[in-house]
């Protein structure tokens, strides 16, 4: 049997030169506490160096060909395939694969369009192509979300139009919105679709934005936030998944002006904060993930969307028994995840900008995301909802942490100020 230090730097997910966080560890691959470390390297070394993606497409037409998506433990990946007409006519087409991770939570896709010519036109009947996934952001993400990723499925969803020299092919916006309403019949509690390869680099980017944020879109009732490399699904809570209309959803800048019907809700957050949130950035909406949480992304415009749900009126009074008993508390930790958007460095276990991993570990990892064990290791080795619980219940006094809330005397005070306040002190209540 390997050790477990061996076992770990295989996957090159955690960086092995510093003292390991062993509970993100074992969440990593799902082991529950108490934890074996027996257990903890066996997961690990089950977990594959390589998984391929095979489909064989099949149109009903004279034209077909096969779709491949290799992905490797590192995060990096090949799609590859080959679309023929072997008849009379000619196709524009498109086929846009994608893989289903193991928890219904997460998702990858990729596609490639192309034209394939018949004896009808001059031009090659065989249209092949290979990309080699090399964004090193888009890696670490796929490193992140291996163990769902390499134990998911793949489809292949296909479309062809008679084509000569003029054809056109659907968009790939359809292919999200069955991927969307499909995640949320299922009852998956929160999705998030990775867009790899160069066709989908910019997708969302054409679709008209809500309230003024490029990348949020009502598309065939059903709302998407298109994000760098991603795209997340949501909804209005108690309206049915393909019914939403753009005037169900609210949208806002978080309020700075005392007298307002919200309040102050900057200068509140400064209390955690400091100046170290760009509130220009940030909006807020009343979206909830599919199974009614609230979240955070950003938008491929930059825009930090903080989606609250029905919090969206009053988030710093809102309370959400058993999980943030406090009057706020819910609105400080998405407001973390909106600092991890804009202060995520290089070295963490996510990338800045990008949300899917810590949807992922809400749609993996459940609960056991928040858990973050004693203080010690460094910021860093906690992943983002860990990181968010430590904030949250540091300003609320609970969870792990105790009353009063906001102490400076807090063992946990040193993620805030060293971390989130990059040095700067909390200047009371």
């Amino acid at each position: 049997m390997s050790s477990l230090r061996t076992s770990i730097q295989r996957l090159r997910r955690f960086s092995t030169a510093e003292t390991l966080n062993l509970s993100e560890v074992a969440g990593f691959v799902d082991v529950q506490a108490p934890i074996s470390v027996r257990q903890l390297i066996g997961q690990l070394d089950r977990l594959p160096d390589s998984v391929p993606f095979h489909a064989v497409v099949v149109t009903g037409a004279d034209l077909g060909g096969t779709v491949d998506l290799v992905v490797n433990s590192d995060g990096s990946y090949t799609f590859s395939g080959s679309m023929e007409a072997s008849g009379l006519f000619s196709y524009s087409y498109r086929v846009v694969a994608v893989v289903h991770g193991a928890s219904g939570g997460l998702s990858v896709a990729a596609q490639h369009s192309g034209t394939v010519y018949g004896l009808d036109t001059p031009g090659d009947r065989n249209d092949s192509w290979s990309e080699v996934g090399q964004d090193p952001k888009l890696i670490k993400v796929l490193r992140n979300g291996w163990p769902d990723i390499s134990g998911g499925t793949m489809v292949v969803n296909y479309a062809e139009e008679l084509a000569g020299v003029t054809g056109t092919v659907t968009d790939v916006v359809e292919v999200l919105v069955e991927f969307a309403v499909t995640a949320a019949t299922l009852g998956a509690s929160v999705a998030c679709c990775l867009l790899v390869g160069s066709e989908l680099d910019n997708a969302g980017v054409t679709l008209p934005g809500l309230g003024g944020v490029v990348g949020l879109a009502v598309v065939a009732g059903s709302v998407l936030i298109y994000g760098p490399f991603s795209v997340v699904p949501a909804i209005v809570v108690g309206i049915a998944a393909g019914a939403v209309v753009d005037s169900m959803i609210k949208i806002r800048p978080l309020s700075g002006d005392p007298a307002s019907q919200w309040g102050d809700e900057v200068g509140f957050a400064r209390r955690v904060f400091g100046d170290r949130l760009d509130f220009d950035r940030i909006r807020v909406t009343n979206l909830s993930g599919l199974g009614g949480r609230d979240f955070t992304t950003p938008t491929v415009d930059g825009t930090i969307l903080v989606n609250l749900g029905n919090a969206y009126d009053a988030p710093t009074t809102a309370i959400l028994p058993g999980s943030y008993p406090v009057p706020g508390q819910v609105l400080i930790h998405e407001l973390t995840h909106a600092w991890q958007i804009e202060n995520a460095s290089a070295a963490d276990g996510y990338v800045p900008g990008l949300m899917c991993s810590g949807i992922f570990n809400q749609a993996v990892l459940g609960r056991q995301a928040y858990h973050y064990g004693p203080p010690g290791p460094p910021w860093h080795a906690f992943n983002m909802e860990s990181q968010g619980a430590i904030v949250d219940q540091w300003f609320g006094g609970n969870g792990l942490q105790h009353a009063p809330g906001m102490d400076p005397k807090s063992p946990y005070y040193g993620y805030i100020q060293g971390d989130i306040r990059f040095g700067e002190p909390i200047a009371g209540p």
